[in-house]
């Protein structure tokens, strides 16, 4: 390094010694010209890139930068992200992520993309069989539940029957998503042929601070965990708050003034 000009590739301080050809005298410059290189950013998921629907994947960049603060910007599908200027994004939405980083009065490098996918809920069907509930054989955990609460060691695919009631499964993919069914009502036990009532409309799903109920009739509606603990109970429901509830995955169900069946639905609450 014997020439006017050098070009730095690591970080650290550097000086330079001249010397006079004509008088043979040297010096060296007194203060450190401070180098500092960046890492070529890139972006890697904190947590899986393919998500069950209603979840996220947490995007984070490896850029450092010893001398201060880095700006981020972060981008889908090659378009800007308002307001997405920190380190990690919570990507909510299936697409191409990437993020640019800016090195205050120095320079910007954009990290290359990556994919963020979701895959769909399991939406396990149930069939009666004369003397079982059954759902399809393909999933890897089952939960069978009757009115909502757990029955014992019904952990296949397959339970018996054991009287009139309401009949769900919960079961997980091979993905690894949860998913809880719609009721099937064994004997009438509600006085009422279908779970589903069309008349009763819940919105909107997903939800991140409330939920509304739309009926011609008051209703009670109880919003459970997939496990069937009751979390939220409202008489004459019309709008429920549910801020407070983790992000996730959430069975509501509707009851008429006579606590008959009306309506059962899977709800996601994700945050804005």
């Amino acid at each position: 390094a014997t020439n006017a000009a050098y070009v730095a590739s690591a970080t650290g301080g550097y000086r330079v010694r001249v010397t006079n050809a004509t008088t043979g005298c040297t010096d060296m410059t007194h203060a450190d010209t401070v180098v500092t290189v960046v890492t070529a950013p890139e972006v890697q998921a904190l947590t899986p890139a393919k998500f069950c629907w209603g979840g996220s994947s947490l995007l984070s960049t490896n850029a450092s930068y010893l001398g201060g603060a880095i700006g981020y910007q972060w981008f889908f599908n090659s378009t800007v992200i308002p307001g997405a200027t920190n380190p990690t994004y919570n990507a909510t939405v299936p697409g191409i992520y990437s993020c640019t980083i800016a090195v205050p009065s120095s320079c910007t490098a954009s990290t290359g993309p990556i994919t963020v996918s979701q895959v769909p809920l399991p939406d396990p069907p149930i069939t009666y069989t004369g003397t079982a509930m059954r759902t399809g054989n393909f999933y890897i955990t089952y939960q069978w539940y009757k009115n909502l609460v757990a029955i014992p060691g019904a952990t296949a695919f397959t339970t018996p029957a054991t009287g009139s009631g309401s009949y769900k499964v919960a079961v997980t993919d091979t993905n690894g998503c949860q998913s809880v069914s719609a009721a099937y009502i064994l004997g009438n036990a509600t006085g009422i042929d279908n779970v589903n009532n069309t008349d009763i409309a819940i919105f909107p799903n997903p939800a991140s601070q409330s939920v509304h109920i739309g009926s011609l009739v008051p209703v009670r509606a109880v919003i459970s965990s997939i496990d069937g603990k009751a979390l939220i109970n409202m008489a004459d429901a019309k709008e429920i708050n549910i801020s407070e509830l983790a992000d996730g995955f959430y069975i509501i169900t509707v009851y008429d003034a006579e606590n008959n069946l009306l309506k059962t639905q899977k709800l996601v609450k994700r945050s804005e």
